[in-house]
């Protein structure tokens, strides 16, 4: 009798809901807004439960059943316009390399759905916002490639996955904050940490290539010397001579160099604290080269006496380490 009642009172009310709702959602294109509609209608279910009122049981079932395929038509229209942006519309000039506002956009629209699933737990908002960070990847990919130079390349991909991270860690959702199924944040850490190794190797390679490249060659030459796979004449392939003009181009330039480093990373990263992070990894990578070289165990102290007396003419460590730690006070 009470559902009759309340069916004979209210039936047509929740008629003309359900008709102006159907009429407006074809011309709604808010992500967001739609499942904010589904989030509150959801609560709006678990309250009747509660209550035990289960005479709008059908009309909040028809909401549900009316909003989601039209936020999976929205999100698939988003998806879409990532896919198919045209790179060269959207690009900023080969010496534009701070973040995108595409990736700001995006880092902002999933911290939203992330928020709004983080005690809803729907795996079909997972789903969305993990195909939403797949077109997006793939969009930072393509510009990126329109950089000449490696180095650019790297620089612009850092720059954005920073910022999304910023952007995920400002909303509560970074590695200690809230619940994120679809491990977004993490999956940006791993990219950004990917970028940033080969980053380190693409800036030092720029500069000291040469001695990088007699490094590694020396110490395999001496590995297998060591290992009795190398022949008598094969110990002449570390060249004490190329050495020696190695060294002192070393110490000629090691200074301007370093305060070039320190120069680009204050100019060409968006984020002050993560260019300062990088450029310590770099210069702390690039101590372990030079270590592999003039060090106690290094190659050159392998290579007999000429060696060891070309290693006490080369820059010493502590004054090394020095302006290593004097370029990297903010």
């Amino acid at each position: 009798n009470d559902r009759a009642l309340f069916g004979d009172i209210f039936d047509s009310a929740l008629q003309v809901m359900e008709e102006n709702l159907a009429a407006a959602l074809p011309q709604c294109y808010d992500a967001i807004g739609l499942l904010l509609m589904i989030r509150i209608n959801h609560e709006h279910q678990i309250i009747m439960q509660r209550r035990r009122v289960p005479c709008l049981d059908n009309y909040l079932d028809k909401v549900n059943i009316m909003v989601w395929p039209r936020l999976k038509v929205v999100v698939d229209l988003h998806v879409e316009s990532l896919q198919q942006a045209q790179v060269r519309t959207l690009w900023g000039g080969g010496e534009e390399l701070h973040a995108h506002y595409v990736a700001r956009r995006y880092a902002e629209f999933t911290a939203s759905l992330l928020q709004l699933n983080a005690d809803y737990g729907e795996s079909q908002v997972d789903a969305i916002i993990e195909r939403l960070r797949g077109a997006a990847c793939q969009l930072l990919l393509r510009l990126s490639a329109l950089y000449v130079d490696s180095r650019k390349q790297l620089l612009f991909l850092i720059n954005n996955y920073d910022m999304v991270l910023t952007v995920l860690k400002e909303a509560g959702l970074g590695s200690e904050g809230g619940m994120d199924r679809t491990n977004t944040y993490s999956h940006f850490e791993e990219l950004l940490s990917a970028q940033t190794y080969m980053f380190v190797e693409e800036e030092l390679a720029s500069h000291f290539r040469p001695l990088i490249q007699f490094v590694k060659k020396a110490e395999a030459v001496q590995q297998q010397q060591q290992q009795g796979r190398g022949e008598a004449g094969e110990a002449l392939t570390v060249s004490i001579g190329e050495a020696r003009a190695l060294v002192r181009d070393f110490a000629d330039r090691w200074k301007l160099t370093i305060e070039q480093m320190h120069k680009d990373a204050i100019t060409n990263f968006g984020n002050l604290q993560r260019g300062m992070e990088i450029l310590q990894r770099t210069l702390s990578q690039l101590l372990i080269y030079y270590t592999r070289l003039t060090g106690s165990e290094g190659v050159l102290m392998k290579c007999g006496p000429e060696g060891a007396a070309l290693c006490k003419e080369a820059i010493s460590h502590p004054a090394f380490i020095y302006e290593i730690k004097n370029k990297l006070k903010l």
